[in-house]
């Protein structure tokens, strides 16, 4: 019986290394081809507190960013990477997050806080895709944060004098529309400038391009059905 089982452990460990063979052979492909890093969403794990549970690899729903060598998660094909944050969410011990990724050489990302402040221009907030961030989920989630923000400070500060607006939203695409709603919510005096037609941004997206795996929350409206 022990003979059994050690041919059986020998062979899985043959697999195994098989395994991890292929997949150190795959990024230093990606390497080759430059998939191995992305310049805008990019999964970053931390290895001194990954487990190897193998859960982000099975979250993610691309193909071939995340796969499991010698026990750990690895970034094969961070370029594939669109900022699903599943990888994050579903993590049991927070050893993943879905940041920004090379952006040396980038001079079209704009410099945040944290609130999605412009860090040149206090009281100018960018929200949505023009941060670098991809997903209607995400631009929903930016804008609901700013109108959050200024009623904040509308509250320590006092309302706006009279004829002048708390907000201005420039942009009526996921960000600017989830932005005008919260905003609503608060009870701030706002407008929402739009150059072309309300949810013009969505009706203008190429076809297959991928823009929401997720349902999201609306302000005021709650979930969407699928």
């Amino acid at each position: 019986m022990l003979l059994g089982l050690a041919v059986v452990y020998l062979r899985l460990r043959t697999a195994e290394r098989g395994r991890n063979t292929a997949m150190i052979a795959e990024r230093t492909r990606a390497k080759t081809v430059g998939t191995h890093k992305a310049r805008l969403q990019y999964p970053n794990i931390d290895i001194a507190r990954c487990i190897g549970c193998g859960t982000c690899v099975d979250s993610c729903p691309e193909s071939g960013v995340l796969e499991m060598v010698n026990g750990q998660a690895m970034v094969v094909h961070g370029a594939r990477c669109v900022g699903h944050g599943k990888c994050a969410e579903d993590c049991p011990v927070g050893a993943i997050a879905v940041e920004l990724g090379d952006i040396a050489v980038r001079d079209d990302i704009p410099a945040l806080s944290d609130k999605f402040e412009s860090t040149l221009t206090p009281g100018v907030f960018l929200a949505g895709e023009i941060t670098g961030w991809a997903l209607i989920r995400t631009a929903i989630s930016h804008g609901t944060v700013v109108a959050d923000e200024v009623a904040r400070r509308v509250k320590e500060l006092g309302p706006a004098p009279e004829n002048v607006f708390d907000l201005v939203i420039i942009g009526a695409g996921p960000a600017g529309i989830a932005c005008a709603l919260e905003s609503k919510l608060h009870g701030l005096s706002y407008m929402v400038l739009e150059q072309s037609e309300m949810y013009g941004t969505v009706g203008k997206y190429p076809r297959r391009k991928l823009v929401m795996l997720q349902p999201v929350t609306l302000p005021c409206t709650g979930d969407s059905a699928r």
